[in-house]
């Protein structure tokens, strides 16, 4: 993975970063749960609250639940977001000029299948 990212994911689960506009894309055992890490270059130096606000107006997204995080990556955002077809958890993160984004996505009937799946990943994702 480049820009000096580690990401684990856990045992059944597939990565790719063969996909141009992600650093990363990841797969679960199931076709239904799936996952990208993403970087966003900032004009400014910016705080993880502006980054979200500019990522939600991009990617459409009204509503999440949003909490405060000290992960191993650093501080961030945790956003859950969907509703009854898919949900999403999402860390957001700021380094420098770069905003991050790992998003897990899943179908809501396999959400608390695959939720601690998810954290591990989260948990797992290192900057240098």
């Amino acid at each position: 993975v480049p820009f000096g990212l580690t990401l684990e994911v856990p045992e059944g689960w597939k990565i790719d970063n063969s996909r141009a506009q992600t650093l990363v894309s990841f797969n679960g055992p199931v076709p239904e749960v799936r996952g990208v890490l993403e970087r966003v270059p900032l004009q400014h130096e910016t705080g993880v609250q502006d980054f979200a606000k500019q990522l939600a107006r991009q990617w459409g997204v009204q509503e999440a639940v949003t909490r405060d995080v000290d992960y191993p990556a650093g501080h961030g955002l945790l956003w859950q977001y969907g509703g009854d077809y898919q949900r999403f958890r999402t860390l957001l993160l700021v380094r420098g000029n770069a905003g991050y984004a790992l998003m897990c996505q899943m179908n809501s009937d396999v959400f608390l299948q695959y939720i601690v799946d998810c954290e591990k990943i989260m948990r797992s994702l290192q900057i240098q």
